[in-house]
C-alpha cells in the first residue's frame, strides 16, 4: 500500500496533506476561501508545526457534499 492511502476496503482513500495554496489550486478556490471555510469550521485540517494541511480526502468528501444531482427524466 503507497504511503498515505488507507484501505478501507471499498478501495483505497487518499489521505495525502496539501498546504492552503495546493488545496485551492485543486478546488480553483482563492486561498481565503479555504481560510474561511476552515475558520467557519467547514473544512477539516491538522496543524503540523504551525502550518495548516488539509487532506485531500478531506477535500474530495467536500466536493461531493456540493454535488447537485442531475434529475432524471426528460430534461425539465
Amino acid at each position: 500500500m503507497e504511503m498515505g492511502k488507507e484501505n478501507t476496503g471499498k478501495g483505497e482513500r487518499d489521505d495525502r496533506l496539501m498546504t492552503v495554496k495546493e488545496a485551492s489550486e485543486y478546488l480553483r478556490m482563492s486561498t481565503q476561501t479555504i481560510y474561511n471555510k476552515i475558520n467557519m469550521r467547514g473544512l477539516e485540517y491538522h496543524k503540523v508545526g504551525g502550518k495548516v494541511l488539509i487532506k485531500l480526502s478531506t477535500l474530495e468528501k467536500m466536493v461531493e457534499r456540493g454535488t447537485v444531482r442531475a434529475r432524471g427524466g426528460n430534461g425539465n
